[in-house]
């Protein structure tokens, strides 16, 4: 694994640039992030966004893990699978490129005591910040199409297939990776 340049509130991060988000996901955020230190993970996911948290058991029943499984999961978002994932496998590495998000990601899962999900902040260069051959079972949210969104270093279509070509390389042989989109119209090169 690679040294990170810096860290966020502990968590290793390894972006390039930090893109601050809108004024409104900002403020959302930060409120999420502080009700959840003060008043637990689930009092806070309900009270700013609504939702209980609960992780899609369609999508979690496919993926091939056990109790042996290194899993990666990238985009993470606020954790409703990251939890799930971590009471299945041996181990979950999670990679958000929010570092807000990721602060509440780690805080959920200190909160549930899930000792084996390991955090990192990072992927706005399409790179994965691990090495070859680490993962079993690879699971990337509706990541892979936003991926260009800060890459600067070529095309969306370049930007996607760095990120493959990372997914491989990390993924150990035998092992399986998920890709989910949100739109079946996802450009993939």
């Amino acid at each position: 694994m690679n040294l990170a340049a810096s860290t966020h509130r502990h968590i290793p991060m390894f972006l390039r640039s930090i893109v601050p988000l809108d004024p409104e996901s900002e403020a959302q955020m930060a409120e999420l992030n502080r009700l959840a230190a003060t008043k637990g993970w689930r009092a806070a996911l309900q009270q700013v966004t609504g939702e209980s948290g609960a992780a899609p058991s369609a999508l979690l029943a496919s993926l091939p893990i056990t109790d042996k499984s290194n899993v990666l999961e990238i985009g993470c978002g606020l954790g409703n699978l990251t939890e799930a994932l971590a009471r299945r496998a041996r181990s979950v590495s999670v990679l958000e490129i929010e570092p807000s998000s990721a602060q509440f990601v780690a805080e959920r899962c200190r909160q549930e005591g899930l000792a084996n999900v390991f955090t990192f902040i990072g992927g706005d260069d399409c790179r994965l910040p691990f090495g070859a051959d680490t993962f079993d079972v690879i699971v990337v949210n509706p990541s892979l199409e936003r991926c260009a969104a800060r890459f600067h270093d070529g095309s969306a279509a370049d930007a996607q297939h760095r990120l493959l070509e990372e997914i491989r390389f990390v993924m150990r042989p035998g092992g399986t990776y998920h890709l989910a989109t949100k739109t079946p119209l996802a450009a993939i090169a």
